[in-house]
């Protein structure tokens, strides 16, 4: 197996465990969201879990639940996030994980909002 090989995946199984693989969503935005509606602390949501997962990046459909929660336009969401217009195509079409910057931004707009 090559070096580039094993590293995509190692990129890919940290990702796999993080929850943050394409069609699976960490669901770390929607609790904290839900965390408005109980009135006390985001059910399921320990520190530990939402580092580990911000660290190996949301999946880009983490930011649509927050854009619908929002109900901002996208690209006004993704300019308070950090992502340029190309990059939020490109995750959008790939649905690929957003950086950890990027990532620690939604999670962070998602407890203000909860």
């Amino acid at each position: 197996m090559s070096h580039a090989a094993t590293s995509v995946k190692k990129a890919s199984t940290v990702r796999a465990r993080a929850g943050a693989v394409p069609g699976g969503s960490t669901g770390v935005v929607k609790r904290y969201l839900n965390k408005r509606k109980s009135r006390g602390r985001a059910d399921g949501v320990s520190t530990p879990e939402v580092i580990e997962k911000v660290r190996a990046g949301l999946a880009y459909s983490e930011l649509e639940v927050l854009q619908a929660a929002l109900g901002l336009p996208m690209e006004r969401l993704a300019a308070l996030v950090g992502l340029s217009r190309a990059t939020l195509q490109r995750r959008k079409k790939s649905d690929g994980a957003l950086s950890a910057i990027q990532s620690d931004r939604v999670v962070r707009l998602a407890r203000l909002t909860g």
